[in-house]
């Protein structure tokens, strides 16, 4: 163990991160080997910048996911968690977020890695329910399943949007008591 510590230090001072990593993660300094890995890939971020090629970019994100598992062996979650979002990892961050019981900021990451479903249901662990209920009736309404769309509608509040939905479905008794509720509630 203290030849590769000794390695990876050289690894280091020679500006080598990569390869310093790779020794420090043989003697299981784990945060080091985090550390130099989080080099590699902003230097690899910075020379492909906003011109990389899809495998380029795979090859970034398999490095991201790899810093942040060595955070996590270092039992720096929050650290883990940074890197993941910061590396543009949205449903690997979004996971680590539930795990380390932030529904809400899970929301977030799902909904921002475009996942609304699962938002929902984060959201729902943190009794947002009728935001839940809102971003489920966008997605629903999105991909044209118009019945579950109003369904949540009427669960988020939204009754105009219900509305209009059931009466696109010729559901006229159901928009009919979703107007009903938009005069009780002087919407």
């Amino acid at each position: 163990g203290e030849d590769f510590r000794r390695a990876a230090d050289c690894y280091r001072k020679a500006e080598f991160p990569r390869h310093a990593a790779a020794a420090f993660v043989k003697c299981g300094a784990w945060r080091s080997a985090a550390e130099c890995l989080e080099e590699v890939f902003a230097e690899e971020g910075r020379k492909s910048g906003a011109h990389a090629d899809a495998k380029k970019e795979q090859a970034l994100q398999k490095l991201v996911r790899q810093t942040a598992r060595l955070y996590e062996r270092a039992q720096d979650y929050e650290k883990a968690l940074a890197v993941l979002e910061g590396g543009g990892c949205g449903i690997p961050a979004a996971e680590l977020a539930l795990t380390l019981h932030q529904p809400a900021r899970a929301a977030d990451l799902f909904l921002e890695a475009g996942d609304p479903v699962r938002a929902a249901e984060a959201l729902r662990d943190v009794g947002e329910d009728q935001r839940a209920a809102q971003l489920l009736g966008q997605h629903y309404r999105d991909a044209g399943q118009t019945e579950a769309a109003a369904k949540s509608f009427v669960e988020a509040g939204e009754f105009m949007e219900a509305a209009d939905l059931y009466r696109q479905l010729e559901h006229f008794e159901a928009a009919g008591r979703c107007f009903s509720k938009l005069d009780a509630f002087g919407q």
